[in-house]
């Protein structure tokens, strides 16, 4: 690993950073709001859950895409918290079967997995992260997967950064953060599960 600052990562901070503010001072204003006649309106629901949406991607993106000290760590329930949220405007239910305290890098990494998991899933299902002395996994479990072979044989391949587009990005950074932990990935893929485990 060099000593270089990882600007992408940087750039992806810097971002989540000036943007939750701004949103969070439409979430007040609409708070206002909520107490004159457009109280309960169709317009003002959608506008709240726009908002809700926007800011919970902006916190778990701050996580997958942002840098990773090895010495930084995030408590398990701040991570349920922000999955908790993702999950309301998602069809995948997410589980962090886990109470311990995580590395950043590892939180990253799951989080790299969980978009990773949810791009196969869009019908619904469930993702699950667990972790014990002998690593962590990230799976997803649903009736019915969908695989875009462009991006799961790359993966299988361990060729994160093949033919990267913006949609698949966070793949290369996913072999990035797999790299700068110095650890392999392993990948299972069945008719209705897919499981990834590092150490």
């Amino acid at each position: 690993m060099s000593g270089k600052p990882d600007l992408a990562a940087l750039v992806a901070s810097r971002l989540c950073h000036d943007l939750i503010s701004p949103i969070g001072a439409i979430s007040n204003g609409l708070e206002l709001l909520a107490m004159g006649p457009l109280q309960n309106s169709p317009e003002m629901e959608m506008i709240a859950q726009s908002v809700a949406s926007a800011s919970t991607r902006i916190r778990f993106a701050r996580v997958a895409f942002g840098p990773a000290d090895p010495q930084q760590i995030l408590g398990a329930e701040e991570i349920r918290l922000i999955l908790a949220e993702v999950a309301k405007f998602g069809r995948a239910k997410i589980e962090w079967r886990s109470s311990e305290i995580v590395l950043r890098q590892n939180a990253k990494i799951a989080f790299l997995m969980i978009l990773c998991l949810e791009s196969a899933m869009p019908y619904g299902g469930r993702i699950v992260y667990e972790s014990d002395a002998s690593g962590h996994s990230v799976r997803c479990e649903a009736e019915r997967l969908k695989l875009q072979a462009n991006v799961w044989s790359r993966i299988q391949r361990r060729a994160y950064a093949d033919d990267v587009d913006s949609a698949h990005v966070h793949i290369a950074i996913l072999g990035n953060a797999l790299n700068e932990r110095g650890v392999a990935c392993k990948l299972v893929v069945a008719e209705k599960m897919i499981r990834f485990a590092w150490t």
